[in-house]
């Protein structure tokens, strides 16, 4: 069996068909996961890209399941924490980024900017399961998701902010301070990173 079969980006969420129409054509050689699970999408990355080095980055400890290969090195992070993050993402000029971590709006939208800025030029970045930061999502009523996110009430974050700077593009409309100001209004991302955004 495949190594992609046995990941949740298959058989769970149906992401792989989806991203392959992406994937063509790319030779990523640096590719960032955020957040580890079973480890079995960092299997499948370096089945999938097999020049290519894997960084790995979990919350929890290095587990026995997680794979053992010279081309994937594991950190343990909170991705909430700004400058384990930053140190972790700065170890390279990413051609492929994937962040599949807490699936925490605040933390969503954090490792979306500093990801942004170490991107390589064409590189790709991913936020899986960008609809858990719909208000209506069914766990963000969790103690987890609770707990973290009421400070912020709803505010914008990264789905809000990605689907305005997609709306501006569509119509032909470059996004100025003007705009990035507006669309930062009540959002937990600053016009300036919405300005770096747009330009990404």
């Amino acid at each position: 069996m495949s190594l992609l079969r046995t990941s949740d980006k298959f058989f769970w969420h149906k992401y792989v068909d989806f991203y392959e129409a992406f994937f063509e054509n790319k030779n990523f050689k640096t590719i960032a996961e955020i957040g580890i699970f079973k480890g079995n999408s960092i299997r499948w990355l370096l089945e999938r890209f097999p020049s290519a080095y894997v960084y790995g980055a979990d919350i929890l400890p290095m587990q026995p399941e997680w794979p053992i290969d010279n081309r994937f090195s594991f950190t343990q992070l909170d991705q909430g924490n700004v400058v384990d993050l930053r140190k972790f993402l700065n170890q390279e000029k990413f051609d492929l980024i994937i962040e599949d971590g807490s699936h925490i709006p605040a933390h969503q939208a954090l490792c979306l900017i500093e990801g942004i800025k170490v991107l390589s030029p064409n590189g790709m970045y991913i936020l899986e399961d960008i609809h858990t930061s719909h208000p209506g999502y069914a766990l963000r009523k969790s103690s987890i998701f609770s707990k973290i996110s009421s400070k912020y009430k709803f505010k914008g974050n990264a789905l809000t902010v990605l689907l305005a700077i997609e709306h501006y593009k569509k119509i032909g409309v470059d996004i100025s301070f003007i705009e990035a100001e507006m669309i930062a209004r009540d959002a937990i991302i600053s016009a300036a990173d919405i300005l770096l955004l747009g330009k990404r």
